[in-house]
């Protein structure tokens, strides 16, 4: 799915934009935004929106006190040192074309391919992401510039309060249903690569799948209290060899549908 697209991975000085970015494919849209290193801001599926926050890739490092980074994430130390995501490159394609992104604020096409080049201190991020009629695609690689210790790894997907039940499991196996109450539990943590969920007033629903690389063992859904619940896939850190990529994917199907059974049978779980 993802060819060689892009070639070259110099570092650059940071780079950032105004406000978002709109990219549109068919009844998808998507706003990356610019306060937050070209993250992903919002997901619309059908003029619905689905998502509450910016999602992405987040680290938490080991022995430095450090909350969340990435994605929209910022920490400010007790010193007063911000630790967050820089924004080093971005190329926008639409239908094979290259387009520049300063030049407009919303892209419409068929296919709409997205490289974002970033970094958090000395991790390197490169990650793809493609827009068309099947949803939405990415993948993630990660690069150490030299050798680091992180917490925990992740890439959070958070998804709004208007979604009240899930369906989690392991594509071609098996799946379990359940209640979101936002009382900020966790309700999945296991292996649960696949999550449905439905917006039976809008008559929308999403299938989230991960493929998890080496290392990526575990795929949690936090039901917040803050009116959102995320799905993503984490991994407990240890010391990272400087120069040793890892990397993942993750799709997302969008479908018309009133229940769980229609939108497992959409995404072809």
């Amino acid at each position: 799915m993802f060819a060689a697209m892009f070639l070259g991975l110099a570092v650059a000085a940071e780079i950032t934009f105004p406000g978002v970015i709109e990219l549109q494919s068919g009844d998808l849209t998507v706003q990356l935004k610019g306060s937050n290193a070209g993250s992903i801001s919002a997901i619309r599926y059908k003029g619905t929106l689905l998502t509450n926050g910016a999602s992405g890739m987040v680290l938490a490092y080991a022995g430095k006190g450090y909350g969340f980074v990435g994605a929209g994430r910022i920490y400010k130390n007790a010193g007063g040192t911000v630790v967050k995501e820089a924004l080093e490159g971005l190329t926008i394609k639409v239908d094979g074309k290259e387009v520049d992104w300063n030049a407009a604020k919303k892209f419409t096409g068929a296919l709409i391919e997205v490289e974002k080049k970033s970094r958090i201190e000395d991790v390197d991020f490169v990650q793809e992401i493609r827009l068309d009629k099947d949803g939405l695609a990415e993948k993630v690689t990660l690069t150490p510039a030299k050798e680091v210790k992180i917490a925990r790894y992740y890439h959070i997907v958070s998804w709004n309060s208007k979604f009240n039940n899930f369906r989690a499991g392991i594509p071609g196996g098996l799946f379990r249903d359940g209640i979101l109450k936002a009382d900020n539990k966790f309700v999945v943590q296991a292996y649960c690569p696949a999550l449905i969920l439905v917006n039976e007033t809008a008559g929308v629903g999403v299938a989230s799948i991960f493929t998890p690389a080496k290392g990526f063992p575990e795929i949690l859904l936090w039901d917040r209290g803050v009116g959102a619940t995320e799905h993503y896939v984490a991994a407990t850190g240890k010391t990272w060899a400087a120069n040793t990529p890892v990397s993942y994917q993750h799709k997302i199907v969008f479908a018309a549908v009133s229940d769980a059974d229609d939108m497992q049978d959409a995404a072809g779980l």
